[in-house]
């Protein structure tokens, strides 16, 4: 067998094998509530590796939780970063930022990133936190859906018993109800 065949044939078995590690609803649910974490933390241009090396570390599924991770990807990212300076202001100061683009442009880069930095940090981990319950939500009920959908044991409600009937009916099938 060719080494290009093999190759792909163990790439695909490992990926497969990477997809269903710790992949209970449960597991996938914290898996992508820390990557949204990660994902918003302050350390751009880390977060992957951060992600990966953390999945790992505490064993959950890394596909989910770098899946995750990517809330901050480029179209969002100026509002993250908005929403972080906000919040962090808002939980340190008790008021929201009063900021300009005009006094963002004026202001030397070092003295705003120190006047802003504790912010950034704060509100980056609480606008994560509240980013992740939700689509921590939307993640489990999608894998619960999808796996029931899959399920060969689930019996069939009328609904579905019919809409099969209808189906095999116009193949020509015989029907298991006798109809």
């Amino acid at each position: 067998m060719p080494v290009a065949v093999r190759a792909r044939r163990w790439f695909r078995k490992a990926w497969r094998g990477l997809l269903q590690e710790r992949s209970s609803p449960t597991r996938i649910g914290i898996a992508v509530f820390w990557g949204v974490i990660v994902g918003c933390s302050p350390f751009y241009g880390f977060q992957n590796l951060i992600a990966i090396g953390s999945a790992t570390l505490f064993r959950l599924n890394r596909p989910a939780v770098v899946l995750a991770a990517q809330v901050t990807m480029p179209p969002f990212t100026p509002l993250i970063i908005f929403a972080s300076l906000q919040l962090g202001h808002m939980l340190r100061a008790g008021e929201w930022l009063a900021i300009s683009l005009a006094e963002v442009r004026a202001s030397e880069p070092e003295e705003l990133a120190k006047r802003l930095a504790g912010d950034f940090v704060l509100g980056s981990f609480a606008v994560g936190f509240l980013l992740a319950v939700p689509i921590t939500l939307l993640a489990v009920r999608a894998v619960v859906r999808s796996r029931r959908a899959r399920d060969p044991d689930r019996e069939l409600e009328d609904g579905e018993r019919a809409a099969l009937e209808e189906r095999l009916d116009f193949l020509g099938c015989a029907t298991s109800s006798g109809t």
